[in-house]
């Protein structure tokens, strides 16, 4: 059900929860991307590129949007206690 592509070095997902959602798609092009305590639910799609060098989610939420697509080109993309919800479609492209 969840579809996880890893290209780069390092996909850790620590104390999260990918949880209700019919697809979720990470993909890492870069080093490392990082999910610590966080939450990706109630998406039916979530795509993650990763083409840069780190992608960082610390205590963050991920939640109750039909399509969020965060795409690294840079080297860092960092969310520190950051919440992103109830958007019809996200792009952060650094």
């Amino acid at each position: 059900m969840n579809a996880v592509g890893v290209q780069g070095d390092n996909l850790d997902f620590g104390n999260s929860s990918v949880r209700e959602c019919p697809q979720v798609v990470i993909e890492v092009r870069g080093n490392v991307l990082d999910f610590v305590n966080s939450n990706v639910r109630q998406c039916p799609q979530v795509v993650i590129e990763v083409r840069g060098n780190v992608l960082n989610f610390v205590n963050s939420n991920v939640r109750q949007c039909p399509r969020i697509v965060i795409e690294v080109r840079g080297n860092v993309l960092d969310f520190m206690n950051g919440n992103v919800r109830q958007c019809p479609r996200i792009v952060i492209e650094v």
